[in-house]
C-alpha cells in the first residue's frame, strides 16, 4: 500500500514503525466510520497472549525437528514430528 509523504513525517517524528504499521493492518478493528484501523491495549494483549502460545509451540515442534501434517483434498488425514520419522527409519520400521 502507498503511503503519503504527511504519514511518513509524522511516523517519523512519533517514532512509529513499520512494523507497527503492519500489526495495526492485520490485526486492527476498523472504526465504524471505516477511515481508521485501531489496535487498542485490550487487542495487543490478546495478540500477545496468542503469540506466546505459538512461540511455545514453535519451541516444541523445533525440540523434535519439526512437524509434518498430511493432507490430502482438503483433509486432513495425519501428523508426525520429523524425529520421530528419523527414530523409526534407524530402527528398521
Amino acid at each position: 500500500m502507498s503511503r503519503t509523504k504527511h504519514m511518513s513525517k509524522r511516523m517519523s517524528q512519533r517514532n512509529i514503525d513499520d512494523t507497527m504499521i503492519k500489526l495495526v493492518t492485520q490485526f486492527g478493528d476498523y472504526s465504524p466510520d471505516g477511515d481508521k484501523i485501531i489496535l487498542n491495549k485490550k487487542s495487543l494483549e490478546s495478540i500477545e497472549m496468542n503469540f506466546r502460545n505459538y512461540l511455545k509451540a514453535i519451541n516444541y515442534m523445533k525440540s523434535k525437528g519439526g512437524l509434518v501434517c498430511i493432507e490430502n483434498d482438503n483433509v486432513q488425514i495425519t501428523s508426525y514430528f520429523l524425529n520421530s520419522f528419523k527414530k523409526a527409519k534407524l530402527n528398521g520400521h
